[in-house]
């Protein structure tokens, strides 16, 4: 979420989107050959990009090899590119959550009603579906993943409970984590119902 956020604010790399025919051929690579093939094609192509990421990072080296067989460029030529920066401007404002105990409770409320109102179902539904597997980063979200491990058995409930517990609370601690380098912004208590904003008024629902 917060790369999401911060691409928002500050621009994107001007990079070709996604070709399914080729990840699908980079997939079955994968699967064939083993990522240590894939990082060794990386780095005949691109070794500064290679340089960079973890010879186990798999999303990111079928995403290097992606652009530069969709592009014929390097990725790591392309990101040296300027951003391009929306023309939008920004009030931040970051509600803050100092009693981590607090915090850890929340998230365990938050997924308990997640799983009473069918995520289980939705997650059941998804599996049924031929494009989506847990390789794919939105399938690695937090409790996503879980909850499809549990799905094929290979987690008890109790378990699958407990790790996407825990996948949150560390999710929640990067973030917090990069909440911290914002210096020109409103913080405000979480249990406060209303902040001022640069002077403006602002309910929180």
């Amino acid at each position: 979420t917060m790369m999401y956020f911060n691409a928002l604010e500050h621009g994107m790399h001007d990079l070709p989107i996604a070709d399914d025919a080729v990840r699908r051929e980079l997939r079955m690579q994968l699967e064939t050959e083993g990522l240590e093939s894939l990082y060794r094609q990386l780095q005949a192509v691109d070794s500064v990009m290679a340089g960079r990421l973890r010879p186990t990072d798999t999303q990111r080296i079928m995403r290097a090899l992606e652009v530069f067989r969709v592009s014929g460029r390097r990725m790591s030529q392309l990101l040296q590119a300027e951003l391009h920066r929306p023309a939008i401007e920004f009030r931040r404002l970051i509600l803050d959550v100092d009693d981590r105990a607090e915090l850890h409770r929340r998230i365990e409320r938050r997924f308990a009603r997640m799983l009473q109102r069918g995520f289980e179902e939705e997650v059941a539904v998804l599996r049924q579906r031929d494009d989506l597997h847990l390789d794919l980063p939105s399938m690695r979200c937090v409790g996503y993943r879980q909850m499809w491990m549990y799905l094929e058995g290979n987690l008890s409930h109790p378990q699958m409970v407990d790790k996407a517990v825990a996948a949150t609370r560390q999710l929640a601690k990067r973030q917090l984590t990069w909440l911290r380098k914002y210096r020109e912004v409103t913080r405000a208590d979480y249990r406060n119902r209303s902040v001022d904003v640069a002077s403006q008024a602002y309910q929180l629902d």
